[in-house]
């Protein structure tokens, strides 16, 4: 069989009809049929024979243009679309890549330099415009300088200008913060910009803490701590500018408790018992001494404050340094002993005869005792006061002698278990 008779359907042959018709009919003559089929054999030799039981048409030609435009243009979509995401997402501002940071030293001393470095970092893909820097200083802060000029009179406004990709500025301020020491302080920063591919305005924000953890004045008070009621008492407040820069304004209050008297001061108070001590030098000291009684009961506890600080540019008092004494009224333990003629006992004396006093006393507490006063009282009619011989000046009025330290300068100032004794002779009339 030839290939094109496997591989289409056989062309049969017509049977013999028993009939005979006299219609003509239409097959092929055989000659036809084997002309047929060794054409295509010549034309496919053993190659497989199209299948001619199927129809194929072929597209227009017009529409195969319109299709292949189509596919252009979608890829010509496609490419515009991924310029404009690729772009996008280039220039695409996202809001967290503008950094603002404070620093500074973590702790300062009330009423020193502070200097304060603001840095702004642009790492976003766009540029920022009309960049504003605003810092909110904390209370008790002097501006002194910065390296970019401010734009306003609180010197706390700087105008950055435009910010490029990848640009940075930064802003150095200096001046002075004053507080109570153990307290802290508050910088804040704000940025304001205006993105290149934005109408809005955005804000970066910052904050810095500081610890004022001492002061630029060294102050001290000192005095008893055990007072004896109605006894004058001497307290010093001492004082020094401690810093490189001279002080304007150096104020020191002192706050007497109840039942004190001041009998002197040096120097003497602005006002009450306030001192304003003006153009400090770096390294000057200075005391102020108060002088006073206590009047209370024994055992009671009185406490005398003393507070120094500085005086700003709004006549604000800035406290820098406080303390206290705290004092107990003491009964007096200043032991005594009178001899007569070598004697504690009673004695039988007859008249002309002389009598040899000794007066011996020992400081028996555990304090220092100041401006000790010491009084002999001697009465009776047999007494010859024209006799009498003391050799420390002691003051007699009436029938009583009285020693201080301006008779005796061991009485100014009496140590712990400091003794000592005074002399003196009378004789009886005759």
């Amino acid at each position: 069989m030839t290939p094109y008779a496997r591989s289409h359907r056989q062309i049969e042959q017509p049977k013999p009809s028993l009939k005979k018709t006299a219609k003509p009919t239409n097959r092929p003559p055989a000659d036809s049929v084997q002309a047929l089929t060794d054409a295509y054999d010549q034309a496919f030799g053993d190659e497989p024979v199209p299948d001619m039981t199927k129809l194929i048409r072929h597209m227009p030609r017009r529409h195969r243009l319109a299709v292949s435009l189509s596919i252009l243009g979608i890829c010509v979509l496609a490419a515009v679309a991924g310029f404009i995401y690729f772009n996008s997402t280039i220039n695409r501002f996202t809001g967290n890549l503008v950094k603002l940071e404070i620093e500074s030293a973590d702790s300062v001393a009330s009423g020193g330099e502070v200097a304060l470095t603001i840095k702004i970092d642009n790492a976003e893909s766009v540029a920022l415009k009309q960049s504003q820097l605003a810092v909110t200083y904390p209370d008790g802060f002097t501006f002194a300088s910065a390296s970019l000029t401010p734009t306003n009179a609180a010197n706390n406004a700087f105008s950055l200008g435009d910010l490029k990709p990848g640009a940075g500025r930064v802003v150095e301020i200096r001046g002075s913060l004053v507080g109570e020491v153990g307290n802290s302080r508050s910088v804040r920063a704000i940025l304001t910009y205006h993105p290149a591919n934005f109408n809005s305005e955005f804000t970066t924000e910052a904050d810095r803490t500081v610890n004022l953890t001492s002061s630029i004045i060294s102050f001290v008070m000192d005095g008893p701590q055990r007072a004896i009621p109605g006894t004058e008492l001497t307290y010093k407040l001492g004082y020094k500018n401690t810093a490189r820069e001279k002080l304007d304004q150096v104020r020191l209050e002192l706050t007497p408790p109840d039942q004190f008297t001041i009998t002197a001061v040096d120097p003497a108070a602005d006002s009450g018992t306030i001192w304003v001590i003006r153009n400090l030098e770096p390294d000057q000291s200075g005391t102020i001494t108060v002088r006073g009684r206590f009047d209370g009961a024994v055992g009671d506890l009185k406490e005398l404050k003393a507070a120094i600080g500085l005086v700003d540019s709004a006549s604000l008092f800035r406290l820098q340094t406080e303390k206290s004494l705290i004092i107990q009224l003491v009964k007096p333990e200043l032991s005594l002993q009178l001899l007569i003629n070598d004697s504690e006992s009673d004695q039988t004396l007859a008249f002309g005869s002389q009598l040899k006093y000794v007066l011996r006393y020992t400081n028996s507490t555990d304090e220092v005792l100041k401006n000790v006063q010491i009084s002999a009282s001697i009465t009776g009619n047999a007494i010859d006061w024209s006799s009498l011989a003391e050799a420390n000046g002691g003051t007699k009025s009436d029938s009583t002698l009285t020693w201080t330290k301006d008779q005796i300068t061991a009485l100014a100032e009496l140590p712990t278990g400091t003794s000592g004794e005074i002399a003196f002779t009378l004789n009886l009339l005759a």
